[in-house]
């Protein structure tokens, strides 16, 4: 049992059932010793009385096989906290700090009295921001990752049916958020928490309570900060969970109504009517999802030819084919298509999510095919896209051009097949792509990418160490380091940046991090990227090369990649792979090396 499933099984709604399950936590932990989990140092930082936040965000964040050690500022200490390098804060020294100011704790007085001749609400617009300048700046100075609530729009209206159009609390509130918008978008490792879109979903008449305010300056009632925990642990999951990669679909009662062998393409639900705008809507939800980089395939038990008929035909079909990157329509049975789907992506099954309407393909998933992720649709068609949309398997805090170009790659990958099945041997196949690599070393502009490849990629790691911008930096400033990064395209398209190196040479040189992505698996893209390593580390003289292998669950297709690099076993438990540059490493003649 992992402590996501530990979670499944425990009630935790109420704040007592929280507290509760943070210690059957702790008690779990103490029985597993040896249990490989990410641990992980929290902060949350308030202007108003969070007592129980640290329990909540605790036990929220065993959904996603984390665990965390939280550290729940003092209330009204923020300013204390944050700006003083002696502070209990920094002592405690997260990696993520969740920062928390509310408009009435900053307005003070001026709240209720914003049209107050001495107050000069521009003045405090900009002075307010540049708190959260000074405060943000502190802790990324301290490499710190910051969550930021945007600020809530105030409640109360001192200014009545003129508050949207008068230049009060309300407008300076829009534009201090628009500025924090603006900061996370030009620097890294500073995230945006909607709160005031948290509270509207919540009702803020239900969760706000003026006694509990005036007593004890409690915001937030108590029964709803396991919610606010639930939706700041999605935070976490994006930052240190590797996000699930492809969406799994059935066709009949799940992209449209009806069965389509029975109904035909006319009588199916789909399009702008009451009973097919669930399906269409759906859909487009999805589409959305895919044009961030999540890749889709379609599992239906279904006449292929019905199928097909309705994805290129049906005018209001919003997904294409082209949108597909693989599909198993068939009479055989989930499981099966899945692994098939699984092998045709090459992806593994823990990157999957299941969406089926039918109660019984479900329950056969979940028990044969435990990695893969099953979503229950509701009976009800109009709750499909808030089902989708209550998800947080795809969970990203940053999407970059490699993300949005993601799923048209895995839809060229059907060409590549094609092609593959039409050649003779590998030899001829890799030959009639027509490969072109771009290589390129300590690539600034691409620092998001690097460091998005070292989290997500599992299959073709030889480490699996995890890095984050700024580490990537680093590596790039650092004179005693380089980062190579492989671009790959061939006559059907680009993969992308889809190969990574990091080596230091300090007192020997050392391959720090070497991986592919799985899309480019098979192409001799592992030799051109070691190649290039190879001819650098002999560009500056140095004689050999040392590697590392350490083996997980997901990386066994790479357990033998040093000794096909040409590499032998070396004596050493941490650096038990060396190259020697008497040795040479060719570069594949089935690769164009290209330079931009």
């Amino acid at each position: 049992m992992n402590l996501e499933a530990l979670y499944k099984e425990a009630k935790t709604d109420s704040l007592s059932e929280q507290v509760a399950f943070c210690k059957l936590i702790d008690s779990f932990i103490d029985e597993n010793p040896t249990l490989d989990i990410p641990k992980k140092k929290v902060a949350f930082v308030s202007t108003s009385t969070m007592n129980g936040m640290k329990e909540s965000l605790k036990a929220q964040s065993t959904r996603h096989n984390l665990i965390v050690d939280v550290y729940l500022a003092e209330y009204n200490q923020f300013a204390q906290e944050i700006l003083d390098k002696n502070s209990d804060l920094y002592k405690f020294n997260p990696e993520v700090v969740f920062l928390h100011l509310d408009t009435r704790t900053l307005a003070g007085e001026n709240f209720f009295n914003p049209n107050d001749p001495s107050f000069d609400v521009s003045s405090w617009q900009c002075d307010t921001f540049q708190l959260y300048q000074d405060l943000i700046a502190k802790l990324l100075e301290s490499e710190k990752k910051v969550i930021v609530s945007l600020l809530e729009s105030p409640d109360i209206n001192p200014l009545g049916v003129m508050e949207a159009s008068t230049n009060g609390i309300s407008r300076a509130v829009n534009e201090i958020n628009l500025k924090l918008m603006s900061l996370s978008d030009e620097q890294e490792n500073i995230f945006l928490f909607d709160y005031d879109k948290f509270l509207g979903k919540l009702g803020k008449k239900y969760t706000f309570d003026n006694k509990l305010y005036y007593l004890a300056d409690i915001r937030l009632k108590p029964n709803f900060l396991g919610a606010l925990a639930r939706e700041l642990s999605i935070f976490l999951k994006a930052l240190f969970v590797t996000p699930k990669k492809c969406l799994v679909l059935d066709l009949d009662n799940t992209l449209w109504g009806g069965v389509i062998g029975e109904a035909g393409i006319e009588g199916i639900d789909l399009g702008p009517d009451p009973a097919g705008r669930p399906f269409m809507e759906f859909q487009q939800y999805i589409l959305s999802l895919h044009n961030r980089g999540v890749i889709l395939a379609i599992n239906s038990k279904n006449n292929l030819e019905d199928a097909l008929n309705v994805i290129k035909n049906h005018p209001h079909m919003i997904l294409k084919e082209e949108n597909f990157a693989a599909m198993e329509v068939n009479w055989d049975d989930k499981v099966k298509n899945l692994k098939s789907l699984a092998s045709q992506i090459n992806i593994g099954l823990d990157s999957m999510v299941f969406i089926d309407d039918d109660d019984y393909n479900r329950e056969m998933v979940r028990n044969f095919l435990p990695d893969v992720a099953v979503v229950d649709l509701p009976k009800e068609f109009s709750k499909y896209v808030s089902t989708l949309d209550g998800l947080d398997y795809f969970s990203t805090l940053k999407i970059t051009d490699e993300d949005i170009k993601k799923g048209k790659m895995y839809a060229q990958e059907k060409q590549r097949k094609n092609l593959q099945e039409k050649s003779t041997d590998l030899t001829e196949y890799l030959e009639l792509l027509g490969m072109e690599c771009l290589i390129k070393i300590d690539d600034k502009e691409n620092i998001q990418r690097i460091a998005q490849m070292t989290q997500k990629t599992n299959q073709f790691n030889m480490t699996t160490k995890r890095y984050f911008e700024d580490d990537i930096g680093k590596f790039i400033d650092d004179e005693n380091s380089f980062v190579l990064t492989l671009s790959l395209s061939d006559k059907y398209g680009e993969y992308g940046i889809t190969g990574l190196a990091i080596i230091t040479q300090y007192s020997k040189w050392v391959i720090d991090t070497f991986l592919l992505s799985c899309r480019i698996l098979g192409r001799s893209a592992e030799n051109a990227l070691m190649s290039e390593v190879i001819s650098l580390a002999r560009s500056k003289r140095a004689t050999e090369i040392f590697g590392s292998f350490i083996k997980t669950k997901k990386n066994i297709v790479a357990e033998d990649a040093f000794e096909r690099l040409g590499f032998k076993k070396h004596n050493d438990k941490t650096l038990n792979w060396r190259f020697s540059l008497e040795e040479d490493l060719p570069f594949p003649e089935c690769i164009k090396r290209v330079k931009k």
